[in-house]
């Protein structure tokens, strides 16, 4: 695992022409130890039913920083970088 960082820069939900939510997409930018960007505009795609059960949240910022830190996660583990 690499000794790179990440930082997210949008995170946007998508819907289907029926006006369903299908995915999410998760945009970063990947930067080595040395703050050079390695990838810009880097995208991840989560489809819905592979997201985060948030069900027991129960306000908009609890459920906005525990989705925010699932994507995080996920970006990282799709970088192979380790904290």
């Amino acid at each position: 695992m690499s000794k790179n960082t990440i930082k997210l820069m949008g995170i946007t939900l998508n819907f289907d022409t029926s006006g369903n939510p299908t995915q999410y997409r998760v945009s970063y930018q990947v930067y080595d130890e040395n703050g050079a960007t390695l990838a810009s505009n880097a995208v991840l795609v989560l489809r819905i039913e592979d997201s985060v059960d948030l069900t027991e949240e129960t306000n908009v910022k609890s459920y906005s920083t525990t989705l925010t830190e699932y994507f995080y996660q996920k970006v990282l583990q799709k970088e192979g970088i380790e904290e």
